[in-house]
């Protein structure tokens, strides 16, 4: 009976004491696997910090339909069709003039009036490769098609072009102009002492180019300009037949400037001086001197031909200056 209590107490503290031994060693274990846990995590860590940091994630690409796209534009100048560079650019325009010729006490000729086509040009123009300019301009007034300009311009700057081709050639400022932009249908007859347009090479440029409508009228739109080349050579008021009947070669040229037009003096921004000359022998047969059409049509058919004669007689040499010109243009048509 003695021995009881000690049994009792022996219960208590094996009920007591050993399961919380047992749980001491379990929290032990856990504290262990969370300490090596951490050790792995920590060298984790150094292994990332000590690799170079990756590049920066790129920009979402945009859509497709917001890449840039060639553009079709219609306005003032013509249906014009551009590549997404602008390296590449075709301009569709023309020019549609008609004239209507009445004869006052003319004594009864019949046939003498009437409405003609004084011009039907369609005109293909525009960019290729950035630097080469192009223009293709046929004429259907008149009895037969024929080829105004065909030309290649190469433009290295504005200052620096080469030209090659059918075009006019640089001596009269009013045979330069374009004929869209003139008051009237016909230049005056001060053009008739000039050639039209003729086959040759060109150098020109534009120097501190301005972007006024008046000059750019002109065909000199820059403060200084020049334009010097060779050509096959032409009577007065000609233009080539595609032709060339000798080997004598003309040289033409024209200085022009625009002293005011980099100014704030708007009454005189426009104003241009300007000189042009040419010079050329011409040697061979009357259908030589009288090779190329009348820039004029059928007005001009009797005067062309007798001056085609007197050039025969006296087998000429062509030497045309353009005085000193000051041109104050008005607005371009």
């Amino acid at each position: 009976m003695n021995n009881a209590p000690n049994v009792v107490l022996g219960l208590v503290v094996l009920i007591l004491f050993v399961p919380r031994h047992l749980r001491a060693d379990d929290r032990d274990d856990r504290i262990r696997a969370l300490e090596k846990r951490v050790e792995q995590l920590e060298k984790l860590l150094q292994e990332l910090s000590a690799k170079p940091a990756p590049p920066p994630a790129e920009a979402p690409k945009p859509a497709e339909a917001s890449k840039a796209l060639p553009t079709l534009s219609v306005g003032a100048s013509g249906f014009t069709m551009r590549s997404a560079d602008s390296n590449f650019v075709l301009r569709l325009r023309g020019i549609l003039q008609l004239d209507s010729r009445t004869y006052f006490d003319d004594g009864g000729i019949r046939g003498n009036d009437g409405f003609v086509l004084r011009r039907v040009r369609p005109i293909f123009e525009g960019t290729v490769y950035r630097d080469f300019q192009f223009r293709i301009q046929p004429d259907f007034a008149g009895s037969a098609a024929t080829i105004r300009d065909a030309y290649l311009n190469y433009t290295y700057d504005s200052g620096l072009q080469l030209r090659l081709g059918k075009f006019k050639t640089p001596v009269g400022l009013e045979q330069i102009q374009s004929d869209s932009a003139g008051v009237f249908v016909e230049r005056s007859l001060v053009s008739d002492l000039l050639p039209s347009r003729d086959l040759g090479v060109q150098l020109h440029g534009e120097l501190w180019p301005g972007s006024e409508a008046d000059t750019r009228s002109l065909g000199w739109n820059g403060v200084f300009n020049y334009a010097f080349g060779v050509f096959n050579g032409l009577g007065d008021g000609r233009m080539s037949s595609n032709a060339d009947f000798d080997d004598s070669k003309h040289l033409a040229g024209r200085l022009f400037l625009h002293p005011f037009l980099k100014s704030n003096l708007d009454p005189v921004k426009g104003l241009g001086l300007g000189i042009g000359a040419s010079f050329g022998d011409s040697h061979g047969a009357i259908r030589h001197l009288l090779a190329g059409a009348s820039p004029h049509g059928s007005r001009n058919a009797r005067h062309g031909t007798q001056h085609g004669l007197a050039n025969l007689r006296r087998l000429h040499a062509h030497r045309r200056k353009s005085n000193l010109q000051i041109c104050q243009p008005g607005p371009s048509v």
